[in-house]
């Protein structure tokens, strides 16, 4: 085997493979590459044991995934931590291994490669997720002891890996100075859309003056995401701005679902707005074309602020325009796409919506916008050269 060509094996815990997008398009821009690309990650529903999918292995585990609370969280993770641990063992033996490619969260992955590690393979540690900074933003009190602890896993995961792989500079900033991370050993590979996925000729007429105007959220809804500050600017645009002749239309799976369905009926939103529910890939993306604006409703906090949201790429790569709180690295990614709200004030968020439904050109512009950046600096194609970087400079010392 040429040095080139790199035997991977990537370990994915906290979501099933092809779901996880970014997972999906890094292991595919790999394997057209000429490298062998294999995964081990949970299985979904109906999904096969062991698949190939353009060129990428497959091989899943079930996958008990954890309710809530932290025992259940403990004994998801030391199952997926004895699996990973076994299945690293068998591929190595098997196949063999040149790199490992750990996908966060969780964060003590690192562990399961201790020995290969020892023997001189490397690691990389993509850092896809703070997970800290999530237990605080799901937790109304937070114990010191986890979020310590948490911290702890993420440093050593840093330290203990070859590379480093960042989603954007705000969690590169971070593990430089927290986590004491030498700058040369990180690369930023951010998330970004295929554009494949988003042929301009799927992109969709905007509703016309008769219609409703289309408001939409595509995404996972857990506590941390906005979805009631998003339903609170929804409230106080139809009794308080006076607004009517909208409709929202909420795509994903939601971490407490009955809550949402309650807080959309206790609001007086239900003839405004449908949850679809968690929808395949390919129908999301259909449903978000016949949108005709994009809600980015996360909170400010330590987990938002630095985090980037694929959402927000994903209304600008479908052309539409984007309204979102004030956060770093919302403005990073939609610049000037979007419209912002003063943070963590739903009234705000109502009144640049309320811009929008008022202003087709408006509209227009920003969708427009939007979709050119994507096209110039956000798609994926430019996140897989920084990628396909990081493995040339990691060849070098295989």
């Amino acid at each position: 085997m040429s040095r080139s060509t790199l035997r991977v094996l990537m370990l994915l815990e906290n979501c099933p493979y092809p779901q996880d997008i970014r997972v999906r398009l890094e292991a595919e821009t790999l394997a057209t590459a000429g490298h062998r690309v294999t995964v081990i990650c949970p299985r979904a529903a109906g999904q096969p044991w062991r698949e190939e999918r353009n060129g990428v292995r497959l091989f899943r585990f079930p996958y008990p995934q954890a309710r809530r609370g932290l025992l259940s969280y403990l004994v998801e993770f030391t199952y997926a931590l004895a699996v990973f641990s076994i299945g690293v063992l068998w591929r190595w033996g098997r196949d063999g291994v040149d790199v490992i490619h750990l996908h966060n969260p969780p964060d003590m992955l690192f562990l399961a490669t201790v020995l290969p590690r020892l023997w001189g393979k490397r690691i990389i540690f993509d850092h896809h997720d703070l997970s800290a900074e999530i237990y605080q933003a799901k937790q109304t009190a937070p114990k010191a002891w986890v979020c310590c602890l948490l911290h702890s896993l993420e440093r050593w995961s840093c330290r203990f890996a070859d590379r480093v792989i960042t989603v954007n500079e705000s969690y590169r900033h971070r593990d430089i100075t927290r986590n004491g991370v030498d700058p040369e050993r990180i690369c930023v590979v951010r998330n970004g859309p295929d554009l494949r996925e988003f042929p301009a000729s799927d992109l969709c007429e905007p509703s016309n003056a008769h219609e409703p105007i289309r408001i939409g959220y595509i995404g996972y809804i857990g506590r941390q995401d906005g979805i009631d500050d998003l339903l609170l600017a929804l409230r106080h645009l139809k009794d308080n701005l006076g607004y009517r002749n909208w409709t929202c239309q909420i795509v994903g799976p939601a971490e407490e679902p009955q809550r949402l369905q309650h807080l959309i009926v206790d609001l007086g939103l239900a003839d405004w707005v449908e949850w679809t529910g968690h929808k395949p890939h390919g129908e999301a993306l259909r449903l978000l074309s016949a949108m005709d604006i994009g809600a980015a409703p996360e909170q400010a906090n330590s987990l938002n602020d630095q985090s980037t949201m694929i959402k927000v790429l994903e209304y600008m790569a479908a052309g539409k325009p984007v309204v979102a709180y004030d956060l770093t690295e919302h403005r990073v990614s939609a610049a000037d796409a979007a419209l912002y709200a003063r943070p963590n004030q739903p009234d705000d968020l109502a009144r640049q919506i309320a811009r929008l439904l008022d202003d087709a050109d408006l509209r227009a512009r920003l969708g427009a916008t939007g979709r050119r950046r994507v096209e110039r600096e956000l798609a994926w194609s430019f996140s897989a050269e920084h990628l396909l970087a990081c493995y040339r400079a990691l060849a070098e010392t295989v």
